[in-house]
Parts: structure tokens; sequence; C-alpha cells
């Protein structure tokens, strides 16, 4: 919990940033800006909205822990007005959603690369695909599309077993993508099969 004056200055803040982050009150509220790791772009608008007694729709801010920990804190505000409608406080909850955060990445992550090779998967791969014919089509360019089947794949996985298929597998992805500029794009779009733009 914590509150700020008409003059964007922090004037309180509840011992449970000590929880969050590791910092005694007093501490943080004295040196927040030292602790500030990244503040969204629109934190000028978000406080001009403030100032003026409006309400802004919640923002996230992240910090550097006491342990050197990235933590994101979800800020939702609401002014505080006098009798004659002006602001005297910014008062609002700081609720800590690192841990939400890093799972969405992480299941965005899963639902878009190939489990064994960490490349863009099928779906993924026809994503970026539809979105490079349509920059291709506004910018008047080109592209190549490579697609490279593994021929006798199977007879590694009878002969070998699965390990070495799934070994070898990941050595191709990784050869195929250090060939690869950062605005190409790689995918494993089917069992011995990937894609390249």
């Amino acid at each position: 919990i914590y509150s700020i004056n008409a003059q964007g200055e922090l004037t309180f803040i509840s011992h449970g940033v000590e929880g969050i982050l590791g910092y005694v009150a007093s501490d943080f509220q004295q040196n927040f800006k030292k602790y500030t790791a990244h503040m969204p772009q629109n934190m000028a608008q978000i406080r001009q909205r403030q100032l003026q007694g409006l309400h802004t729709d919640p923002y996230i801010v992240s910090y550097l822990s006491a342990t050197q920990e990235e933590v994101i804190i979800e800020y939702s505000d609401s002014p505080v007005l006098n009798a004659q409608g002006k602001l005297i406080a910014i008062e609002g909850i700081g609720r800590d959603v690192t841990a939400d955060l890093k799972l969405k990445e992480k299941i965005y992550y899963q639902a878009n690369h190939d489990q064994l090779t960490g490349l863009l998967n099928r779906y993924a791969f026809d994503r970026k695909l539809q979105e490079t014919l349509a920059s291709l089509q506004c910018e008047q360019s080109t592209a190549t599309l490579c697609y490279i089947d593994m021929d006798q794949f199977k007879l590694v996985n009878d002969t070998c077993g699965h390990q070495a298929g799934d070994q070898l597998l990941h050595n191709i992805a990784n050869i195929l993508a250090q060939t690869l500029k950062t605005s190409d794009i790689i995918a494993r779009v089917g069992g011995d099969e990937f894609c390249m733009i």
C-alpha cells in the first residue's frame, strides 16, 4: 500500500515492501528510484493523468530487489480529491506479479516452440510466414522459403534408438540456426522437417 502526494512524491509505503523487495519501508521510500530497473514507456502520461486526478489503468514497474533479483510490481492507483475536487493524494496497491508473468512467458514459449529443438513450431512458423508475406507485399521485396526433409531419418531411430534420433535433430537444428541471420526464421515443422525463411 502506498501514497503519493499532489507533487508526485512518495509519502507512504507499507511494510509489505520488505516482504516483496527486501527493503525497509523508509529506505525504499527514500531510494525507490535507485532500485527501479524499468518503468513503463508511457510513465509520463500515467503521472500526468494521476496529477490531474484521473484514474489510470494498472501498470507494471520492475525493481531490483535487495537480493539483486528482478521483481515486477503491478500498481493500481486511485486519486484522492478534496471537497473542491482538487487532488490531494494518489493511493494504491502494489502487487508482485513476477511469478504470474514468468508463467505466462513460459506458457507462451511452450505454445510457440518445439520442445526438443527450441525452434519455432509449425503453428508459430505459419504465423511468421503470413506476417512475412504481408510485409513483402508492402515493401515490394523478396524472401526465400527453404523446406528441409531429412531422408531416411526413421532408419536412425530404428537402428540407434529414439534418443540418438532426438540428438541428431537437436544437432541439425543447432547447425541450421547458426547459419542464419537474426532476421531469418527457422522452425521444426514436423518430425524430421525444418523450414527456413
